[in-house]
């Protein structure tokens, strides 16, 4: 834990400042510094505790009636006379201590009505559905029942049963209330004798659950206590810092803390609307008209006075031998009037005040947060207060961590996140115990000051640059070695079962991802920066080549060969090559895992998977549906590294002579370098590398059609795709009429944040990305190359570069020999059919081409001398989950898709069987 040093007239600044150390600033603080690249300040008004007497007080149990009064660790606010209460002032007992209330409240385990959190969703808070916060509140708990649908059983809150069921006046309550007419008491296995969070001898607070020392030791962990926060600090509508003051009774001036990032109020549900209003936040006049209002309504009266009637009937029933003299009511308080008069003199609160800043839609004047616990109308500005109304501290640390996921809060299943590695069937952590980051390329425009959170060891920092969405396992040599003893192992079982067998798990997967594809492809959207539109394309493609193959298998066979000799028949069987190792690459991540894994899982192939470390989280999620369908453990394995590490991964697959194929999507250079590694065990290799796709527009061409393939074919997930279209040929007699058509087109594209409506360009996967093309767009332009619109990165910041048309291209450039991998047209001209083909076939690769012309003749000629494994004429389609997909020259080895995909896993073994 870091220390601030005070110094007259310095600045201090930090990412986030989170004001309020109750549950959720202690969520907060640890969940925010758990990246080391995030500087965090938390500040408490209160202590830490005030030594070890005291620190043994506030963690006993039987000393809460002392918490409650002592003003040191208490705020013990006084409510206004209240009129209905005779004018009688109330007492709120709330947490001023590093901690908060769960240091003197009753320990009470409750999450708070499934209502409250159904109606947040219904309200328009989309994600707040009790069922969606259901996986928080696990994760945050473990439970002395163990886990279950409900529990949990590894989370940092112990609950424990306060009360026992076996105890005598249990039973003789149920009876009472059996005999008052709630029959339904008798067979309830809700009434329970509560629970609380604390251990056998202690309470669980928040700050021991969530700030224990090592957390405070980190570095970049900076806690205030004792320190008060006067008001907001505020340029224009956005929240910059905070003005602390050091205590009530230091004689240094307020101090300025700046927040690079946000401002995160978790003062409570009384101080954080009260900074807000001190700040100038919202119309002052409104809160001297509001209060607690107790015994307001008519309604509230009524309610007391039935709870006062049923308590005496339940008392008088069946509790009778345990009951001794009434103390409060007297049994003399019967009528309407007395028992009015008496609630009037007695009536009092659970000190649970909440849900001041109500969550819901900026169109509800009632409410101070969207879902996302960003405050109406400002911006840099977050608060945590809004929770359902039975909401308590426990409950509360869950309701923080689920809100700082925006990942996970988009899903429906936030449990297709995962940031383990599955080998045999088990998610794991790896044997170095080490993690990497997941780049995600933001989610809104909101995100760009916005650090997020996600789960299990999941950090999140800010995003447009470079948005971390999460910490994955990073696995290694040994690892690669358990993944593939896993399948060698699983081989043996697998090769022997029927392809009707294989083709049922295929089509069951294949449903489940249809099933959940609104989450996948979120998920893909947010991890290579696809628009959301295109990451669902993906899917739908995935799942088809899945289901292809599932029947493609069962309609494959060997034959019968009749040789000279009569009493001989020669069969020709076809059988699984065996353990494959797939690599598979960023920019299509669930496309190529589909053409990747579909066959070799129908050929009877098991697998270890390496995917992008760019892209994990696609790949560990079809696995976690893998597993749910009932692939057996070891068919699918997957290995996790970041990219650092990919040849560690890669030479173990390589060099291992269990492991029979190696099967990559990705650059040429790393295809050769799997080449030359794989030769010592010769392996079978499917390899599709890189492309570098001409798109020749002939004089006769139909312009519309050859301007939208050009848009589809170049534009699909921002020019990142092996098949985009790079290189952009135009007859001379329509260069200048199609080069204004082109910029008018690419001018109505939407670029913008991957999950928005409209977006058809994201950003591109990385700075290093960005770096390359505006490389190659300097370069054209050096060359004499003329910027017609784009050139140069985005205004939106990050890894965005704006959709670019460039003329006056020539073979002299470097972005007519290297792949652009970005949003890029670059417009080549030519005269004659044979100059063009020279110029298209003048390239080390051949995986796509492209031509347009209303010539049939042309169309046979050209498509005939076109140097490409696929060729798309008058058409961008160039896939098709029937069609083979690949590459000639060093665009690759072998074929993916259709017929000839499957048989690339399948062994060809010819048995002679003589004597007949």
């Amino acid at each position: 834990m870091s220390v601030i040093r005070w110094k007259e007239g310095a600045r201090i600044e930090f990412d986030y400042v989170v004001v309020g150390g109750g549950s959720a600033g202690c969520v907060l603080a640890n969940r925010l510094s758990a990246d080391p690249s995030n500087s965090v300040l938390l500040v408490e008004t209160g202590p830490r505790d005030r030594g070890l007497v005291d620190s043994i007080r506030l963690a006993m149990p039987a000393l809460l009636p002392a918490n409650l009064i002592d003003d040191r660790y208490n705020w013990r606010y006084v409510t206004e006379p209240q009129r209905h209460l005779d004018g009688r002032r109330l007492t709120w007992p709330r947490g001023r201590v590093l901690g908060g209330s769960s240091w003197v409240n009753a320990m009470i385990y409750n999450r708070g009505h499934a209502l409250d959190y159904d109606s947040w969703q219904d309200c328009g808070a989309e994600g707040w559905s009790y069922a969606d916060c259901l996986p928080y509140f696990k994760k945050a708990q473990t439970h002395a029942l163990g886990g279950n649908d409900y529990r949990g059983a590894d989370g940092p809150l112990h609950v424990i049963r306060r009360l026992q069921r076996d105890q005598p006046w249990y039973q003789a309550f149920i009876d009472a209330a059996v005999q008052a007419g709630y029959p339904s008491m008798a067979t309830s296995r809700k009434v329970w004798g509560g629970w609380i969070t604390r251990s056998t001898t202690e309470r669980c607070s928040a700050s021991a659950a969530y700030l224990s020392e090592s957390v405070l030791a980190r570095e970049n962990l900076t806690v205030l206590t004792d320190t008060f926060v006067n008001k907001l600090l505020f340029e224009g509508k956005k929240a910059v810092g905070v003005e602390v003051e050091p205590s009530k009774t230091s004689t240094e001036p307020p101090k300025q803390v700046r927040a690079m990032k946000k401002v995160i109020l978790s003062g409570g549900a009384v101080n954080s609307p009260q900074l807000m209003m001190s700040s100038g936040v919202g119309d002052a006049q409104h809160l001297k008209e509001i209060g607690p209002n107790y015994l307001d309504t008519e309604d509230d009266r009524v309610a007391f006075a039935t709870a006062v009637r049923l308590t005496h009937e339940v008392l008088q029933q069946a509790f009778d031998e345990f009951r001794g003299d009434a103390i409060s009511p007297f049994d003399q308080v019967q009528s309407d009037a007395e028992i009015d008069a008496w609630v009037r003199q007695n009536a009092s609160t659970d000190y649970h005040p909440s849900s001041t800043n109500r969550m819901g839609l900026d169109t509800d004047p009632n409410t101070v947060v969207d879902a996302q616990a960003r405050v109406h109308g400002l911006e840099g500005l977050r608060d945590m207060t809004g929770v359902p109304t039975a909401q308590l501290s426990t409950g509360l640390a869950s309701i923080t961590r689920r809100q700082y996921q925006p990942l996970l809060s988009k899903l429906k299943r936030p449990d297709l996140v995962n940031a383990q590695g599955f080998v045999n069937g088990k998610w794991v952590e790896g044997h170095s115990n080490s993690h990497f980051t997941v780049v995600g390329k933001v989610i809104s425009p909101e995100a760009i000051n916005y650090t997020p959170f996600t789960i299990l060891t999941c950090y999140c920092v800010d995003p447009a640059t470079e948005q971390e969405i999460a910490r994955v396992v990073d696995m290694g040599e040994e690892d690669t070695r358990d993944a593939i003893a896993a399948a060698v192992l699983a081989q043996k079982h697998w090769k022997k079962t029927t392809p009707p067998v294989r083709a049922k798990l295929l089509k069951d997967w294949a449903a489940a991802i249809s099933a959940n594809t609104e989450d996948l492809a979120i998920i893909g959207s947010m991890e290579c920066g696809k628009p959301l539109p295109e990451a669902k394309w993906e899917l739908e493609f995935a799942v088809g080549v899945i289901e292809y193959f599932s029947h493609e298998i069962v309609r494959s066979s060997g034959f019968i060969i009749s040789p000279g000799e009569p009493s001989q028949k020669v069969l020709v069987m076809k059988e699984p090559v065996g353990v494959c190792g797939i690599v598979t690459p960023w920019n299509f991540p669930y496309a190529i895992l589909g053409l990747s894994l579909g066959p070799p899982l129908a050929a009877g192939c098991t697998t270890v998977v390496k995917p992008a470390g760019e892209t994990p989280l696609s790949m560990l999620a079809l696995a976690k549906l893998s597993e749910e369908v009932g692939f057996p453990p070891g068919i699918i394995n997957v290995v996790t590294a970041k990219r650092e590490r990919s040849e560690e991964v890669g030479r173990v697959l390589t060099s291992s002579s269990d492991v029979r194929k190696i099967t990559f999507a990705g650059s040429t250079q790393v295809g050769k370098w799997l080449m030359r590694h794989s030769s010592e065990t010769v392996k079978s290799l499917s390899l599709e590398l890189g492309g570098n796709a001409p798109f020749i527009v002939f004089e006769d061409a139909n312009i519309e059609k050859a301007l939208n393939g050009l848009i589809r074919t170049k534009f699909a997930n921002t020019g990142q795709a092996c098949i985009a279209s790079n290189r952009i040929f135009i007859h001379n007699s329509i260069y200048e009429s199609f080069a204004t058509k082109v910029v008018e087109r690419v001018q109505k594209l939407k670029m913008g944040f991957p999950l928005e409506d409209g977006v058809q360009l994201g950003p591109l996967i990385g700075p290093s990305a960005v770096k390359k093309v505006t490389g190659l767009v300097e370069d054209a332009v050096v060359h004499g190359a003329k910027v017609l619109v784009g050139g140069k990165p985005s205004e939106l910041g990050g890894n965005f570069y704006e959709a670019t048309v460039l003329t006056d291209v020539n073979a002299s450039m470097r972005i007519s020999r290297e792949e652009i991998f970005g949003p890029v047209v670059p417009l080549f001209a030519f005269s004659s059919e044979e100059e063009v083909v020279q110029y298209a076939n003048n390239a080390v690769t051949g995986l796509a081409g492209y031509f347009y012309t209303q010539n049939v003749s042309r169309i046979f000629r050209v498509a005939s001398e076109l140097e490409c494994g696929m060729v798309g004429v008058n058409s961008e389609l160039v896939t098709h989950v029937g069609a083979p997909f690949g590459g000639v020259k060093e665009s690759g080895i072998g074929r993916e898709g259709s017929a000839e995909g499957l048989s690339e896993y399948l062994e060809t073994k010819m048995v002679c069987i003589g004597g007949l």
